[in-house]
């Protein structure tokens, strides 16, 4: 998977997540990037995904579009058609690249190392891996795999 793939991808999960009234604040910190890049990257992706409907919101004047507007709007920028997105279940921990290396060394160590080793692994053996621990921040890192894996809500759910 090219580097350039994995960034389209991500930009698009940002901004329709952003579109569906999720927290810019959240999503930046979730994303490690800054609140003006996340604006950067939905008028980006909105105006690419449909520039007549971008540019239309506003009609004559030429300022971009509010983030309210562009949620109000959101249908026109939102592909509903998931059939193009790859599951990410066979996905190598350290490819996603969302936890700290010392967490995903930790990981890999219990021999968890796909999205679908963590998925399928309760709380208590994870809580017993050595160089975790219950300082880890389970919240944040728990967090950024929901955000890429949108069908893990029992997990985002259960507390470490």
């Amino acid at each position: 998977m090219s580097f350039k793939y994995q960034e389209n991808e991500r930009n698009k999960v940002l901004a329709e997540r952003i579109l569906e009234g999720e927290s810019v604040t959240l999503l930046a910190g979730i994303f490690g990037i800054s609140r003006s890049r996340c604006a950067q990257i939905l008028h980006s992706y909105c105006s690419r995904i449909n520039k007549e409907a971008y540019e239309g919101i506003n009609g004559a004047n030429s300022t971009p579009p509010t983030l309210s507007q562009l949620r109000m709007y959101r249908e026109a920028f939102i592909d509903d058609h998931d059939d193009d997105i790859p599951a990410l279940d066979n996905t190598p921990i350290r490819r996603l690249r969302i936890f700290s290396s010392k967490l995903t060394n930790a990981l890999e160590s219990a021999n968890i190392r796909t999205i679908e080793d963590l998925l399928n692994t309760d709380a208590s053996s994870l809580r017993a891996i050595p160089m975790i621990g219950k300082t880890s921040n389970w919240g944040i890192h728990l967090t950024k795999l929901t955000s890429i894996s949108c069908g893990c809500e029992a997990l985002a759910h259960e507390r470490f």
